[in-house]
């Protein structure tokens, strides 16, 4: 750790590239996350509470549930996640 933070201090650049971040809100709001997979935003929620969505996806923050967007789009794209089994 220490080595990266002398490194980060000379202006080295880090040994592996950070991830580009997707455009708009890495934490998206049911409804509208259902209206981007055309689901109703029950059937969203129904999919998260049965656990149906891969891990990872669905964020519950208390009694609030979020959509992991960048994680949303891998997983459309069929790139998987990791830790996961890959079901839908």
């Amino acid at each position: 750790m220490q080595s990266f933070i002398d490194d980060r201090a000379k202006g080295a650049t880090p040994k592996t590239p950070a991830a580009p971040i997707p455009d708009g809100p890495l934490l998206l709001a049911v409804p509208r996350a259902a209206a981007l997979l055309g689901l109703s935003p029950r059937r969203l929620y129904d999919l998260a509470a049965s656990g149906a969505l891969p891990e990872g996806i669905v964020i519950r923050l208390g009694r609030t549930v979020r959509i992991s967007r960048p994680r949303l789009l891998r997983w459309l794209e069929g790139e998987g996640l990791e830790g996961t089994d890959g079901k839908s």
